[in-house]
């Protein structure tokens, strides 16, 4: 049994495979921000930090001085098609988090068996568990598709070459 979803997920497929396989070539490249995520948010918060306070000569975290290129670096790398391109990446994450509510919403408000006539109980209880299990089979999916944006956005500028299986049959 298929459960026929109000919003098209081919549709939020066809989004992220955009995304994913978007290429945006930096105008700098710093390899120690390419191959780790973790210095890659803690220098991107660290620049706003930076620049919130208007302190571009001396490190707020360990006080050494900055050279007056370090942040025209930076800023060449985090650039405003790298930062749209997260942004959009940011928001299908989003997308993910809402149609995921969706499903456990769902599953919670599907009936109790003994809320129908016995001769409809029967094929209530024949149908619950597919439809419990298209649920998470859809849930499954998305939170695959979320780890895809997630790995995306640790390499946001490279292209990934991902095969998305589609779930509108």
């Amino acid at each position: 049994y298929k459960f026929q979803y109000p919003i098209s997920l081919s549709l939020l497929a066809n989004k992220i495979k955009n995304v994913i396989s978007k290429t945006i070539a930096p105008s700098t490249i710093i390899k120690k921000l390419e191959d780790d995520q973790a210095k890659y948010d803690w220098v991107l918060k660290g620049i706003k930090l930076h620049k919130e306070k208007n302190i571009l000569d001396e490190c707020t975290f360990c006080g050494n001085k900055l050279s007056p290129d370090f942040f025209k670096v930076l800023d060449n790398y985090f650039n405003d098609e790298v930062m749209a391109h997260e942004a959009e990446i940011n928001s299908l994450i989003s997308d993910i988090a809402i149609h995921l509510e969706f499903f456990r919403n769902q599953i919670r408000l599907l009936p109790k068996s003994t809320e129908f006539y016995k001769d409809l109980e029967v094929s209530f209880l024949t149908t619950y568990p597919l439809l419990i299990n298209d649920f998470k089979e859809k849930a499954d999916w998305l939170k695959n598709l979320e780890k895809i944006l997630n790995v995306k956005k640790s390499k946001i500028h490279n292209s990934l070459e991902i095969i998305i299986p589609d779930l509108d049959h």
